[in-house]
């Protein structure tokens, strides 16, 4: 059950963490009006652009309607940070504004951007890169989230904790599950009882995160990490 908890959770986070609750999110309900003609275009402009579609392949237009990145991919995710995941095949680079691929498409999963790094899978491993596809934490662990308040929930053989942007592990990993940060609070699970944490990894006792407090600490706005 804690597993399919999990799932629902991430499925729907991590749509957020795509830039849906970025500050940076124009909605036009009455549809953009596109200089070629679409099976699909989205209504949501994140940073300015909006997912098209024709037939099975993806890209984007501006808030013009004007083709930027070409519909020529297999799947996309909305930019954030500047850039766009995008996948050919069973590898996925980045997109910027321009229509360019920054980022060669090599990666086997990838999220997007938050604090100026990526989590990106690679040959069974996931680690962390930059916007310039270098390698700034190394691929050794075997699963990887986004940044949210400048820590990141990390699993090694099953158990989790935390690191900040420069690859420190700062909360023990030791834990059964582990969840993004909010309103400076992370949950984390000892077999199926969760706990509520400080960014020190300190227990904090009676606290219990609504829904709602998940979602609204989901709006990332440059994010400016010191570690």
């Amino acid at each position: 059950m804690k597993k399919l908890i999990r799932f629902i959770f991430l499925a729907f986070v991590s749509s957020f963490l795509c830039g849906c609750l970025s500050t940076n999110t124009t909605v036009i309900p009455e549809g953009i009006k596109t200089s070629k003609k679409y099976d699909y275009v989205s209504t949501v402009l994140l940073e300015g652009f909006a997912k098209t579609r024709l037939g099975d392949k993806w890209g984007f237009v501006d808030i013009s309607g004007n083709e930027v990145v070409p519909v020529k991919y297999d799947e996309a995710y909305e930019f954030f940070e500047g850039l766009a995941p995008v996948r050919l095949g069973n590898k996925w680079g980045f997109v910027n504004g321009k229509g360019e691929l920054v980022i060669d498409l090599m990666y086997d999963k990838v999220y997007q951007f938050s604090a100026g790094l990526v989590p990106v899978k690679l040959n069974g491993k996931w680690g962390y890169i930059d916007k310039k596809g270098i390698t700034k934490i190394p691929f050794k662990y075997d699963h990887a989230n986004p940044f949210s308040r400048c820590l990141a929930p990390v699993n090694i053989k099953n158990k989790w904790g935390y690191i900040n942007t420069k690859g420190k592990v700062v909360i023990p990993i030791k834990y059964d599950d582990a969840s993004w940060f909010r309103n400076g609070y992370g949950m984390v699970y000892v077999g199926h009882r969760a706990l509520s944490i400080d960014k020190q990894g300190n227990l904090i006792k009676n606290h219990i995160a609504s829904l709602g407090s998940i979602i609204n600490s989901l709006k990332i706005e440059d994010e400016k990490c010191e570690d």
